[in-house]
């Protein structure tokens, strides 16, 4: 997902609110800075009745808020009673293990094209080249959230994977991520994959913003990623001694399938295919006379992309395409169902679970829990957005 589709999408939401690219005002020569975390954490995680999270450590920052990661706890904890799995359970629990990213990044921009390079991409770049862009200071709470909001907003999708992975929703045993390999077509982030991994899954996101890489490109950000402390599958709250199983996280930035070369960067073998407000019908097809506000070209036909989905996937592995849009009724150029017919879904050789599933009355509880009705978004929760989903499953042969 580009930068500028990012920006746009998300702002079509409301989630941007009073953050996002905005340049504000400096003292001296000082670069504006990009946040995405303004609120004051008021119920430590653990606080609520709903909390499901064992107990953590509170560290504030100087001016006495809550540091992002904690906010982002604190969101875990009142999610975890609307999720179903265990696999979604320990998804949220891991949020408890993730390590912090202390200080701020900086990056420089191009304000004309949007183009993002980090210090070293800038360093590279000629005189002539480097006056075109400006400095901006990035904090952690947009490393963690970028325009999107809260990792967290995929819980309801990670779950509706987990679920389909079992006939029997109350299997324990089943936490449905563990050694498992996952890709995230359009990825906008990095902390939900980091998050997936430290449940030892392998986990890769392609997206096309120089944003995304910019961000994301210092030691550590990928590559492997330590286990978390979690429980058995039976009894993922209990807490124990030894993390588990380590996993990985790559981002490539590419248009895939279109462009053969990522081919060798994706790879195939996946049990799993996410797809979050990126391939929705109002930008890969929109209805005649319609111009869509983010338009998404994917260079390739319905039936080559989902020939390539088809061949990166396991027999029985998933597809899931989740898009939120606003609401009550969206415009045809914010149509968030599924771009491909059911038809040809069918004709690619995939069953199909569930297909632009309207999933609003679903997905409520978990915008609660995310706080949108809050400041600085304020959102009415019973018509300002729209959630619809695609489930398909590879068939085994």
């Amino acid at each position: 997902m580009t930068f500028r589709l990012v920006l746009t999408t998300f702002m079509s939401l409301g989630l941007l609110a009073a953050s996002g690219l905005a340049q504000q005002s400096a003292p001296g020569n000082q670069p504006p800075k990009v946040s995405k975390f303004t609120r004051v954490l008021e119920n430590q995680p653990g606080s609520s009745p709903r909390a499901a999270l064992p107990p953590i450590d509170i560290t504030t920052l100087a001016d006495g808020e809550a540091r992002p990661m904690e906010y982002l706890r604190h969101h875990a904890a009142r999610i975890m009673s609307h999720v179903k799995s265990i696999g979604a359970q320990k998804y949220l629990i891991a949020s408890n293990w993730a390590p912090m990213m202390d200080g701020t990044r900086q990056l420089y921009i191009n304000p004309a094209t949007l183009d993002a390079v980090s210090p070293a991409g800038y360093e590279r770049l000629g005189l002539a080249e480097r006056a075109q862009f400006r400095e901006y200071i990035f904090d952690e709470g947009f490393y963690y959230n970028t325009f999107e909001g809260s990792p967290h907003s995929r819980a309801r999708m990670l779950d509706l994977l987990c679920l389909a992975t079992t006939a029997d929703p109350k299997d324990k045993l089943n936490d449905c991520f563990s050694g498992r390999k996952i890709l995230d077509l359009g990825c906008s982030g990095l902390v939900h994959l980091k998050l997936l991994a430290s449940l030892g899954m392998t986990t890769i996101g392609v997206h096309d913003s120089s944003l995304i890489e910019a961000l994301y490109s210092a030691p550590g950000d990928q590559g492997e990623v330590q286990g978390a402390y979690i429980g058995t599958g039976d009894e993922p709250m209990k807490l124990v001694t030894e993390p588990g199983p380590s996993g990985t996280t790559v981002l490539y930035r590419g248009n895939w399938p279109a462009d053969k070369s990522m081919n060798a960067f994706v790879g195939e073998g996946y049990d799993y295919i996410i797809s979050k407000n990126y391939l929705t019908k109002g930008r890969v097809h929109p209805a005649d006379g319609v111009a869509p506000i983010n338009p998404l070209d994917l260079k390739v036909s319905d039936e080559e992309f989902l020939a390539n989905i088809h061949r990166i996937l396991k027999p029985d592995g998933l597809f899931i395409i989740y898009n939120l849009a606003p609401g009550p009724t969206p415009s045809p150029a914010q149509d968030p169902s599924c771009p491909f017919s059911k038809e040809a879904i069918e004709k690619a050789g995939f069953e199909v679970l569930n297909y632009s599933t309207d999933d609003t009355a679903a997905f409520r509880p978990f915008a609660d829990a995310l706080e949108w009705n809050q400041p600085p978004m304020n959102m009415d929760l019973s018509k300002d957005f729209v959630a619809n989903y695609t489930l398909i499953r590879r068939k085994a042969k």
